[in-house]
């Protein structure tokens, strides 16, 4: 999975637990 470097820089600044919840919605998006 790649991700765009926006969001790379959003995820850096969160927490874990939010990266995990964001990871968690684009495997979501995906399987579905």
């Amino acid at each position: 999975m790649t991700i765009p470097t926006v969001d790379e820089a959003i995820l850096s600044d969160m927490g874990p637990e939010a990266i995990r919840g964001e990871i968690a919605n684009h495997s979501m998006a995906v399987f579905k």
